[in-house]
């Protein structure tokens, strides 16, 4: 266990205990707060050894990459893709959303 988890558990005692001292229990009880979010922080860091980078299979920009290669190639085998073709498209989706002029 991280040695800020202990300290932060020790500062909120000692908060609790001194809540007739307004200023002070505050203080302490901040630096409690503060103190465990990082123990807590660490905690989770020391779980796993190896970042989500080097476990993982396939990143997220990929996937992006691909879905719009099979996007593009939806959209050339179902027409001839020409600039105008995309531009109609556009303008029917927006006259479709706001309303024809």
């Amino acid at each position: 266990m991280p040695n800020e988890m202990t300290e932060g558990w020790l500062h909120l005692i000692l908060g609790l205990v001194n809540l007739e001292r307004k200023e002070h229990a505050e203080r302490l009880i901040e630096n409690a707060a503060q103190l465990l979010s990082q123990g807590a922080s660490e905690m989770v860091k020391s779980l796993s050894q190896k970042s989500l980078e080097e476990t993982a299979a396939i990143m997220p920009l990929e996937i992006v990459s691909l879905l719009s290669l099979k996007l593009v190639q939806g959209i050339s085998s179902t027409q001839d893709f020409q600039q105008d073709d995309i531009f109609q498209l556009y303008r029917n989706r927006l006259e479709a959303i706001v309303g024809s002029p």
